[in-house]
């Protein structure tokens, strides 16, 4: 059986890990947001001058 002390210290070592991996989750979803923005981004200004390449292709038409 473990005593009151024993109980609080283990429950305070949780309460302290569980907030490390919620603060590390929050980093890595951080991280992870920023690189798709970042895909996206890249992704949407490729699409843009395909666009613009066709719409002078077919203006010159």
């Amino acid at each position: 059986m473990m005593t009151q002390k024993e109980v609080e210290e283990l429950s305070g070592k949780l309460r302290y890990s569980e907030k490390k991996v919620q603060d590390d989750l929050s980093e890595k979803l951080i991280d992870v947001e920023k690189k798709i923005h970042g895909d996206l981004s890249e992704k949407l200004i490729d699409v843009e001058g395909k666009i613009q390449k066709r719409l002078d292709s077919d203006i010159s038409k």
